[in-house]
């Protein structure tokens, strides 16, 4: 976890939805995407309460096993003893309001009007997804709410006042779903640039890990624009200054110290069980064996049991004997 923040927590996403323990405890999850842009874990926690101080006590700790690194970017629910507390502890990093969750909240404030396939949530989603003006949104907005009689909805007015926390937020809603897996067929494809460059395409392929490559050439990771630019320049080969080495293959090649500074080195013979620890697979593996190990429990309380039973058993025998000899 360590390694993988060090080369990809610019931007982070937190979660304490998770309550699956006995005690209903929020477990903290610390997760954000590598170069393939595939899911991975920085960190996690249970914490006893979500008050400003557990929250303040985690975001100090968090940093203090990363050696000090704060992430540029973090994405979170609309958790407001969060938000104190990400205030606090790092003001510079941009706090942005998760889309998913934003959406779960307004079920529980705006009811039937979330509900599968009412003009309400079409209208609502256009405003969240699809606009990228700020003055066609704030048409949209002012549309939504005249049109659903909703002006004086407070949850609604608060939303909109942190609407830079979540208007423009897309990356971690698209990591959802099927980035989990890279997109390893676009190894095959070649660049439809308008202004063909065969050396720029040669060098971003080799450069870049195959989904940020297909990113590349599909969606303009680097846009036709600026590639039209190196060309009327008679620029052949992309600048350093325009690539961004955590989407590289070579983005693990950095060297990571732990807070101690000392020199962590990355098992490279991790075998597949160790490496799906942190995903689906990975949970039922451990599900699976923390079930084992409660039936082992089990067998060895009832055991117990049995053997104190035996033994007071035999002791009341005894007892008995002693009696009828005295």
């Amino acid at each position: 976890m360590i390694i993988d923040y060090a080369h990809f927590g610019d931007i982070v996403s937190f979660d304490t939805t998770f309550r699956t323990n006995r005690q209903c405890r929020p477990l903290g999850v610390f997760a954000g995407f590598n170069h393939h842009r595939g899911c991975t874990i920085f960190g996690a926690t249970l914490l006893y309460d979500e008050t400003v101080e557990s929250f303040k006590w985690l975001f100090e700790v968090f940093v203090e096993a990363h050696g000090g690194k704060k992430p540029i970017t973090i994405f979170t629910d609309q958790d407001a003893a969060m938000t104190i507390a990400l205030t606090d502890m790092w003001p510079q990093t941009w706090h942005g309001l998760c889309t998913w969750h934003l959406m779960q909240n307004g079920i529980k404030h705006l009811g039937n009007m979330m509900k599968d396939g009412s003009g309400f949530l079409k209208d609502i989603k256009k405003c969240i997804y699809q606009y990228d003006e700020e003055e066609q949104f704030d048409r949209a907005w002012s549309r939504l709410l005249s049109e659903n009689g909703v002006m004086d909805n407070a949850w609604l007015r608060r939303m909109y006042t942190l609407r830079n926390k979540w208007h423009f937020e897309r990356v971690l809603n698209q990591k959802r779903g099927n980035e989990l897996k890279a997109k390893f067929e676009s190894r095959n494809k070649l660049p439809q640039l308008a202004n063909s460059m065969s050396i720029v395409q040669k060098q971003a392929e080799e450069l870049y890990t195959p989904t940020i490559y297909a990113k590349f050439e599909t969606d303009g990771l680097l846009c036709c624009h600026c590639l039209k630019v190196l060309d009327v320049l008679d620029i052949k080969r992309i600048p350093d200054s325009y690539i961004l080495k955590r989407w590289t293959r070579g983005a693990r090649t950095m060297v990571v110290n732990d807070n101690r500074g000392k020199e962590i080195e990355e098992d490279v013979n991790l075998d597949r069980t160790q490496r799906s620890y942190y995903t689906f697979e990975g949970y039922e593996l451990m599900k699976d064996a923390a079930n084992e190990l409660r039936l082992k429990e089990s067998i060895s309380h009832m055991s117990s049991q049995a053997s104190a039973v035996h033994q007071s058993q035999a002791s009341a025998v005894h007892q008995s004997l002693d009696e009828d000899c005295i």
